[in-house]
C-alpha cells in the first residue's frame, strides 16, 4: 500500500486533484502503484470528506473482519497539509495499514 500512497500523492500535486480511482493511476505511464493486495484482490480506495484517503485490504479470506492472515489492513493518510496544500509524498500515514495487525500480534504474545 506504500506505493499506492506515493504515487496517489504524485498524481494529486501533478493534477491538483486526486485520482477518481487507482485504476486512473495505472493509465498514467509514470505512476507505478499496486491496486491488487496481496492475495490478488483489489485495494479499496476512498477519497473521505475530511481530505483523508483510506486504502483497505480485507485480508487473506477477503471479508471485512477477522484475524490473523483475515484481518483487514486500513491505511489512512492526509491529502493536504493544515495549510491546504497538497502533501509531500513522504506524509506520515495517519492509520498505519499493518497496525490492527502488529497490535494484535503484541496481544496473543503477552
Amino acid at each position: 500500500m506504500g506505493h499506492c500512497k506515493l504515487s496517489i500523492l504524485e498524481y494529486a500535486q501533478k493534477y491538483d486533484a486526486p485520482p477518481e480511482s487507482l485504476d486512473a493511476l495505472q493509465d498514467e505511464l509514470d505512476f507505478q502503484c499496486e491496486i491488487k493486495d496481496a492475495w490478488g484482490r483489489k485495494i479499496i480506495y476512498q477519497v473521505n470528506p475530511d481530505e483523508t484517503v483510506s486504502l483497505t485490504s480485507y485480508g487473506k479470506d477477503g471479508n471485512e473482519g477477522g484475524d490473523n492472515d483475515n484481518a483487514d489492513l486500513v491505511g489512512i493518510f492526509p491529502l493536504k497539509t493544515k495549510s491546504g496544500r497538497w502533501e509531500g509524498n513522504y506524509c506520515k500515514w495517519l492509520k498505519y495499514p499493518l497496525e490492527s495487525y502488529h497490535n494484535k500480534e503484541v496481544e496473543q504474545a503477552r
